[in-house]
């Protein structure tokens, strides 16, 4: 069985299953609830999100379950009744799941993902869902800031070495590919999830040879058509450039093409000039330059800014932990409990300032016009547009709903997206939102509007519960 599926039934905070159990006990394990995920803030302030993340989680609750191992180990924390046992034994999802595709993108406080099941399933889920959309959707934004910033200049991802464990490195690597990276270092995400894999070669393979000349004849030996020779080990200008030159022409005079040259260190802006400069002169213009070395998207764009001639962006730290904010706020709250024979709408209040919750089940529906977004309405999920909230709406405008059914009574409605078309819809989604919504510093706001009927439920069970 495939590791990330094995114990997924257990990937789960304690209190999921104490609330399960309560439920059981209680005579509620059947009552219907709805629950949704959604962020309240945009990573770094920025001006969208990328869901990703949504095709593993279908994948997990269709087939998760409690294994005799599983039940074992529960057995022994002493907190769970033997019968109660007996019965997560036997349990499966059986719910349904509606969300927006994966690689859309999103905005705060829209739902991307609803459960909607009994009340222990719908629990039992929570912390699995969370962890896995909240990291990959994390970087997968983090991801298309990179490679929108570096544009026409592509981005690989470099960063297992510094990832939060195995896991952690496996999605980093998937929610960066795509998100529109080219393709990333780890081997075991291009096995797994047919990523093209890049790479050079350390220091530590030139430090190994005599002299730096003899590590790259000994590297262009072995890969003749595909050598990136790492130039910072001594002397970048003075000796690795001139020594990877010297054994570029000679792999040329050979029929061979070198790929390009690494810098890791130093002032990336000014050194790439200086190589591409001396590059040019040699004949060699075909050869990429790569940089690396904690490089994120606020670099990229000050190297845009200084014309750095720089081809590929490998980048690692800063991408696989999304290093200046490690970590989206998504959460998962109820927003409807079935009594009888109708939908109770459900609501957190709160006195801190974003806190509360918006009451019912929801659809989003997009407004696009001339291929470009141009508004989000959030309405209740029997609304049809129009909604005259928006004035884009009288344009021609043609509204699309985003909430898609994805799992219907514990079954996968549709086949997982190849990643592949889940790159050309992240690629599609940035390019039809507008640019002053994508920029790094200061992006305007995307507009998200309440249809009238959500605002007067939500202002009518507020004067109800406050």
């Amino acid at each position: 069985m495939d590791p990330e599926l094995a114990d997924a039934a257990l990937r789960t905070d304690v209190y999921e299953l104490t609330m399960m159990q309560g439920f059981w006990a209680s005579g509620r394990s059947s009552d219907a609830a709805s629950y949704e995920l959604f962020f309240r803030r945009t990573p770094e302030h920025g001006g969208y999100a990328v869901a990703a993340g949504i095709d593993d989680v279908v994948t997990m609750l269709t087939s998760m379950s409690f294994s005799g191992e599983h039940i074992e180990y529960l057995r022994s924390i002493r907190l769970f009744r033997e019968d109660f046992l007996s019965y997560l034994s036997k349990l499966r999802f059986q719910g349904d799941v509606r969300a927006v595709p994966e690689g859309t993108v999103v905005f705060p406080n829209q739902p991307i993902l609803e459960v909607t099941g009994s009340l222990l399933e719908a629990q039992w889920v929570e912390t699995l869902l969370l962890n896995c959309v909240n990291f990959q959707t994390l970087i997968a934004t983090k991801a298309s800031r990179m490679v929108e910033a570096a544009k026409p200049s592509t981005v690989v991802e470099f960063g297992l070495r510094r990832a939060q464990g195995p896991n952690g490195g496996l999605w980093a690597s998937k929610a960066s590919y795509l998100a529109g990276c080219v393709g990333t270092s780890n081997v075991e995400a291009g096995y797994r999830f047919g990523i093209p894999v890049f790479g050079t070669h350390a220091h530590s393979w030139i430090m190994s040879f005599p002299t730096e000349r003899e590590a790259f004849d000994a590297y262009a030996k072995t890969f003749p058509d595909q050598s990136t020779f790492l130039i910072d080990t001594y002397d970048t200008l003075g000796q690795g450039l001139s020594n990877a030159i010297a054994v570029s022409k000679e792999l040329a005079r050979k029929g061979h093409q070198t790929r390009g040259i690494r810098l890791d260190s130093g002032d990336l802006a000014a050194l790439s000039k200086a190589c591409r400069a001396e590059l040019d002169r040699a004949g060699l213009s075909d050869v990429k330059i790569v940089a690396s070395s904690d490089i994120d998207e606020y670099s990229i764009t000050e190297f845009k800014r200084q014309s750095a001639p720089i081809d590929i962006y490998g980048v690692g730290t800063r991408l696989a932990t999304a290093y200046q904010e490690p970590a989206l706020g998504g959460v998962y709250k109820m927003t409807a409990l079935y009594q009888g024979t109708d939908w109770e709408p459900k609501m957190k209040i709160s006195s801190t300032p974003g806190k509360s919750t918006l009451p019912g089940r929801k659809q989003i529906w997009r407004a696009r016009r001339e291929g470009q977004f141009v508004g989000d309405v959030l309405a209740l999920a029997q609304e049809n547009p129009p909604f005259d909230v928006l004035e884009e709406e009288r344009n021609g405008t043609e509204f699309e709903p985003l909430l898609k059914d994805t799992i219907a009574k514990g079954e996968r409605v549709e086949e997982p997206t190849a990643i592949e078309a889940v790159r050309d819809r992240v690629a599609d989604q940035v390019a039809s939102l507008p640019k002053e919504h994508r920029r790094l510093a200061d992006p305007t706001p995307y507009r998200v509007e309440l249809s009238h009927r959500l605002k007067a439920y939500r202002d009518e069970l507020f004067e109800k519960l406050a």
